[in-house]
């Protein structure tokens, strides 16, 4: 919803605008945050679920730059100048902000969890090399 909002009221141009982007119009948006975004949303989560450690980082990427970062969109009319307007995104940008935002915390609840039950293992003989730390 939110890139759909994004994509139909100008985004690309209008950041292309207030932020002097040479090569960044609908065509670009449209590649990056309607394919390849999607598709790497996709590839984490199924990282995530399978415990692969590096779908962490990617997960990581994804929740503090298009969840948790999307108030950026309420201080992109200072970039374009005058009064304070609506910019391109404003109105759903909250939406990936909830999700990404309880995302971060069970991440970080998961890896506490990890971490002490990984300890508690080493002390009872478990192999250091174990994937998931029990």
């Amino acid at each position: 919803m939110h890139v759909c909002e994004e994509y139909l009221s100008g985004f690309p141009e209008r950041m292309s605008a207030a932020f002097h982007l040479e090569h960044f119009g609908q065509r670009t948006f449209l590649v990056a945050f309607a394919l390849i975004g999607p598709a790497i949303w996709i590839s984490a989560a199924i990282g995530l679920f399978r415990r692969v450690r590096v779908a962490h980082f990617i997960a990581w990427f994804l929740f503090v730059g298009p969840g948790f970062l999307e108030f950026t969109h309420f201080l992109f009319p200072f970039f374009e100048g005058g009064p304070y307007h609506y910019f391109p995104g404003m109105v759903t940008a909250p939406l990936p902000m909830i999700p990404g935002t309880i995302a971060m915390i069970r991440l970080v609840r998961d890896a506490r969890r990890e971490h002490r039950s990984g300890a508690a293992g080493a002390r009872c003989g478990a192999r250091s090399g174990d994937r998931r730390g029990s």
